[in-house]
């Protein structure tokens, strides 16, 4: 049943943003094109002609065009990102629909695990999307990119040859499996705040906006108490940062994965345990 569930709340992207997640990597490639034209034509019309003038303005606002939309496409992807992750769970458990949604023979963690599986589908793929069309306008749009490419392919050749192959791939894997684990918290974090909301009678917005700063500035505390009971405890870093780089950071990463998670599991209970029990539905 999660996986029917999974796959209702899938078909809402394919109507708003996977259009523009195949979109943002063609303008991307416009920008970048525009502004190499527009480089080159500034280098050729090197005499002030009425001619190369009109060549230059041209190019100017070709690519004035395609920097508006461009930047207007990253803008959608965020805003449309943000939004089917609060209207996926606020409309669809927490107003009207929520009161078929649970009616069906499901278990409430399952409501909540389909919709964090999904906005963290959703925002993992914007957030590559975006990485990927920065990195095509990037590398038409700045002279000496390849340069710079080859110097951070050289820069980890180095750290690569320094630590062993298996550190640093540990490493790639851990920081791609942080930023997922990361997406998710950030993701169980706005439900956590928002099934506190729902408690506030007549101030549900308010209250989950109030709910989110209060989690944040919470946790904040708690993990800079652990920081500082973890630093004392721990031999001194500085050695392991100048000598031994890699396992520093394998090491750094796993401790995050873990506390990530266990971020997780706590705003998942939370949400579960108050939809269960306390569900205020409008």
């Amino acid at each position: 049943m999660l996986g029917k569930l999974i796959k209702y709340d899938m078909k809402s992207i394919s109507r708003t943003l996977i259009p523009l997640w195949i979109l943002a990597p063609v303008i991307s490639l416009l920008f970048s094109i525009s502004i190499r034209g527009l480089v080159g034509t500034a280098e050729y019309a090197v005499q002030n002609t009425l001619e190369n003038q009109a060549l230059i303005q041209g190019s100017a606002i070709i690519t004035g065009i395609t920097t508006l939309v461009f930047f207007g496409v990253m803008i959608a992807i965020l805003v449309m990102t943000v939004l089917f992750i609060i209207q996926r769970f606020w409309n669809g458990l927490l107003k009207e629909e929520g009161y078929l949604m649970f009616t069906l023979p499901v278990e409430t963690w399952e409501l909540v695990v389909s919709k964090g599986i999904c906005a963290t589908v959703v925002s993992c793929v914007s957030i590559l999307v975006g990485v990927v069309s920065c990195v095509v306008m990037f590398m038409g749009a700045i002279s000496g990119f390849d340069e710079l490419w080859n110097g951070i392919g050289q820069l980890i050749g180095y750290a690569v040859k320094a630590d062993g192959v298996m550190i640093w791939s540990c490493n790639v894997v851990l920081f791609v499996l942080l930023m997922i684990v990361g997406t998710a918290e950030s993701v169980y974090r706005v439900y956590a705040a928002m099934a506190l909301g729902q408690l506030f009678e007549g101030h549900r917005v308010v209250g989950a906006c109030v709910s989110y700063i209060g989690i944040g500035i919470a946790w904040s505390l708690i993990s800079g108490i652990f920081t500082i009971i973890v630093s004392l405890a721990l031999p001194d870093t500085a050695y392991y940062l100048t000598e031994d780089f890699g396992v520093f950071g394998l090491l750094y990463m796993l401790v995050l994965l873990l506390i990530t998670l266990f971020q997780i599991v706590i705003w998942h209970l939370m949400t579960v345990h108050i939809l269960s029990r306390h569900l205020n539905l409008e």
